[in-house]
């Protein structure tokens, strides 16, 4: 699968896309820990990653059923991000649609909190380091018999 045409998007892998994305859920949930200004706020921001984490893993999901293959370690990652959904869904207490609202002042927290932003920019600049040269594989065709 991880070499298949499914094996990337937009010319990055999903494997790395799958890293970072985790690595970016636990440093949410690490400021989020040492914020009490943001601490009430993360579980709806882990719901939000979370719905398009579920996108994602459904349509692995299916690109796995057209290869015909069943990796353990994509169902695994399907299940994580299940249970990822599921409790951020029964922790998140303020509505949705405060998201926005939300999300500036906890910025605004992130930048003047100087551990927060340089974690947030070591996270940035590893992961723009990590898509840029992690090796891509080339998908090629197989031949007819």
């Amino acid at each position: 699968a991880y070499t298949s045409r499914y094996g990337t998007f937009a010319g990055v892998s999903v494997a790395l896309l799958g890293a970072l994305y985790f690595a970016g859920v636990l440093l949410l949930l690490g400021f989020g820990a040492a914020s009490r200004a943001v601490r009430d706020h993360v579980a709806g921001y882990v719901f939000a990653a979370a719905v398009i984490g579920l996108a994602g893993v459904f349509y692995l999901a299916y690109a796995s059923y057209l290869l015909g293959t069943l990796c353990p370690v994509c169902v695994a990652t399907y299940g994580a991000v299940i249970g990822l959904f599921v409790s951020a869904a029964t922790a998140s207490r303020m509505p949705m649609r405060t998201l926005p609202a939300r999300l500036a002042a906890d910025l605004s927290t992130l930048v003047r909190t100087p551990a927060a932003a340089a974690a947030a920019l070591a996270f940035v600049a590893v992961a723009v380091g990590a898509v840029r040269w992690f090796p891509a594989e080339t998908v090629t065709a197989a031949a007819a018999p």
